[in-house]
């Protein structure tokens, strides 16, 4: 397993082997099998990808900050640089998050960069969207992306919320048996 000391950055790393929390970075990419890939949120966004055909997975941790870095977008170029994936090739899955019913901002006009702006709405921004654009200008097909779409603030119980004031963390992870 590959922890990170999540920094809210857009480095995503290349590991080989297992065991080790690293800093300063918000993903992992792996062709090893049995090296378990994993991200923690709570309201940020687990993004989870697999290859089927060159056998890589990646994991990546992706706030509001991350998506202003697109990191999910510099984790597919990483995959193709790094393993000669193809974007169309990736199967995606991105975990339940801040939904844009309570992703408010105080001035997302100035908050965010120039291209998430088509995805403000008020003082509200909708980080799915954004996500799912990113994937798409990197190529990734959108039948092949899955969405879990619950927003975590939205419910206690289920899922930890940071903006809600709960403490606690979800851990997803990706990894191939072999």
């Amino acid at each position: 397993v590959v922890l990170a000391n999540q920094a809210h950055t857009d480095k995503v790393l290349r590991v080989d082997v297992g065991g080790g929390i690293y800093d300063g970075v918000d993903g992992f990419m792996t062709d090893r099998a049995r090296v378990v890939c994993t991200a923690k949120f709570a309201d940020c966004q687990g993004v989870f990808m697999f290859d089927p055909v060159r056998k890589v997975v990646c994991s990546v941790h992706s706030g509001w900050r991350g998506n202003a870095q697109n990191i999910i977008g510099k984790a597919v170029r990483g995959l193709v640089a790094e393993y000669g994936c193809r974007a169309a090739d990736l199967v995606v899955g991105v975990s339940a998050s801040l939904g844009k019913c309570c992703a408010e901002f105080s001035d997302p006009f100035v908050e965010l960069p120039a291209e998430m702006h088509q995805h403000i709405e008020g003082s509200f921004v909708d980080l799915l969207t954004c996500s799912r654009d990113q994937l798409l200008a990197e190529g990734v097909l959108a039948e092949n992306m899955e969405f879990d779409g619950r927003c975590t603030k939205c419910h206690p119980g289920l899922f930890y919320s940071y903006r809600r004031g709960d403490e606690g963390r979800m851990l997803g992870g990706i990894w191939m048996k072999s």
